[in-house]
């Protein structure tokens, strides 16, 4: 089974590589204060500790990067769940979860995921620029058309990245908000795969029509085609991720103030 690699290639880039060497000092920081507290009986304690307004910014952005790291992963999963359907016989019999159905929910979630990382994108940016906005406020016009944003021309590449989400954002607002939308088969206007859904339904409730081995070969054809999809949409993923790593790395140095301790 294949794996991409699109988190270990992101993760490689100066920009999170500094950072992570950056916040490493404080979360070690943080963790002391935390054991300290709870040898002193105040874990449950409300009283949150102040922490100055450099180290704030790079753990602001340590959040905001490992949010679209999940997400990321989220990506990864969704690929491998494709490439396999375990135990279907027990899956079909026990759970009434055919293959097709399968397919269905992890490409969804594979769409859902890339809707996601565009806001995701947008709240890191929004962090690293220091535009001051709360997450749920950074609304594409709001991140975009902002002054510093498009000063530098980031709008342009934020686009670019938005352009890839647009594919599925109707989708996956018709999934979330009015529970319907378009399963795999309508979205790739595959004959085939309409035919194999309709014909594992009947099995799964009715006589069986196919030898369940024609069935199996017929969905692995499909679904290499739909993992082939997946794996050139990655490469355009990291590719403009990658861009838009190396403009926050320059705008996270311009805004990085140094720690007290090095002054």
């Amino acid at each position: 089974m294949k794996k991409i690699k699109l988190v270990e290639e992101l993760a490689k880039h100066p920009f999170v590589k500094q950072l992570m060497d950056d916040i490493n000092p404080i979360i070690d920081e943080k963790f002391r204060e935390i054991l300290d507290r709870a040898k002193n009986g105040d874990l449950r304690s409300k009283v949150g500790s102040e922490m100055e307004d450099s180290k704030w910014y790079r753990y602001e952005i340590f959040q905001k990067l490992s949010g679209l790291f999940s997400v990321l992963d989220r990506i990864v999963h969704a690929h491998s769940f494709l490439q396999v359907f375990p135990m279907p016989r027990t899956y079909a019999k026990r759970c009434e979860i055919t293959q097709d159905i399968w397919i269905d929910y992890h490409f969804l979630y594979y769409m859902f995921s890339v809707v996601s990382l565009f806001d995701c994108i947008l709240i890191l940016t929004n962090a690293v620029f220091r535009i001051g906005l709360k997450d749920q406020d950074c609304k594409r016009n709001a991140i975009i058309k902002n002054y510093w944003v498009r000063k530098i021309g980031f709008d342009l590449t934020l686009k670019e990245f938005e352009s890839i989400s647009r594919r599925y954002k109707e989708t996956r607002d018709l999934h979330l908000h009015r529970g319907k939308g378009k399963n795999i088969a309508d979205f790739t206007q595959n004959d085939n795969l309409t035919f194999l859904n309709i014909t594992s339904f009947l099995q799964l409730y009715g006589d069986k029509i196919l030898p369940q081995n024609s069935i199996d070969l017929g969905y692995e054809i499909e679904v290499s085609d739909i993992i082939q999809l997946i794996e050139t949409e990655v490469t355009e993923i990291n590719n403009v991720i990658d861009k838009i790593f190396s403009v926050l790395h320059i705008r996270y140095n311009e805004q990085r103030k140094p720690l007290k301790n090095d002054v």
